[in-house]
C-alpha cells in the first residue's frame, strides 16, 4: 500500500514523464509533420520543375522517416518505463533496429558491458543515448550511425558517432562510474 509520500512521488514522476513525452512529440514528430504539411501545401499551389520536385520528394521522405523513427523511439521509451525489468542493451538494440528499418546503416559494438545495472541508472543511460540518436536523426543528415558501449577501469563508456554534418565530436567519449562504485 502506498503512503502519502510515495503517492506524491509517483504523481510527480508521472507528471514529469508526461511533460517529457509532450516535449519529445512536439520537438520531433509535430515539427516534422508541420514542415511536411507546409511543404505539401506549397507544392499544391505552385508549379515545380522536375528537379525541384525530386528534391522536395527526398525532403518529404526524410521528414516522414524521421518522424516515424522519433515516434517509435518515444513509444518504446513509454513501454520500457511501464515494464518492471529494464534491459538496457535489449532496449538499445530495439532502438537501433528501428533506425535500420528507417534506412540507416547501424553499427553496434558492446564489450564488457555489465548485464545487470540498477533500473534507474540503466533507464537514465538509455534516455541519454536515445537523445543522441534523436539528434542525429533530426539534425545530422546522416546515413550511418555507430554506437559503442563498453566498460573500462570501473567506468561505463558510451560512444555515438555518425557520418552526418554538424559538429565534430565535442565529447568523443562519455564515461560514468559504474553504479555502486565510488571515485
Amino acid at each position: 500500500m502506498l503512503n502519502i509520500v510515495e503517492a506524491s512521488d509517483t504523481h510527480v514522476t508521472q507528471h514529469e514523464e508526461r511533460r517529457r513525452l509532450a516535449r519529445e512529440l512536439h520537438d520531433g514528430v509535430v515539427q516534422s509533420l508541420t514542415a511536411l504539411v507546409t511543404d505539401l501545401e506549397q507544392f499544391r499551389s505552385q508549379q515545380f520543375f522536375e528537379h525541384e520536385l525530386s528534391e522536395n520528394i527526398e525532403n518529404w521522405h526524410a521528414l516522414a522517416r524521421n518522424s516515424l523513427l522519433t515516434l517509435r523511439q518515444t513509444l518504446s521509451g513509454l513501454r520500457t518505463n511501464a515494464m518492471g525489468n529494464f534491459d538496457f542493451v535489449e532496449s538499445v538494440l530495439a532502438m537501433l533496429k528501428s533506425m535500420q528499418d528507417a534506412g540507416y546503416k547501424v553499427t553496434f559494438e558492446c564489450n564488457d558491458w555489465p548485464t545487470q545495472l540498477p533500473t534507474e541508472y540503466a533507464s537514465n543511460l538509455y534516455y541519454v543515448l536515445r537523445e543522441a540518436i534523436i539528434n542525429i536523426c533530426k539534425h545530422a543528415a546522416a546515413t550511418a550511425v555507430v554506437v559503442s558501449l563498453y566498460e573500462a577501469e570501473g567506468c561505463l563508456h558510451i560512444h555515438v558517432g555518425d557520418d552526418g554534418v554538424g559538429c565534430l565530436q565535442l565529447l568523443p567519449r562519455w564515461a560514468l562510474p559504474m553504479a555502486g562504485t565510488r571515485d
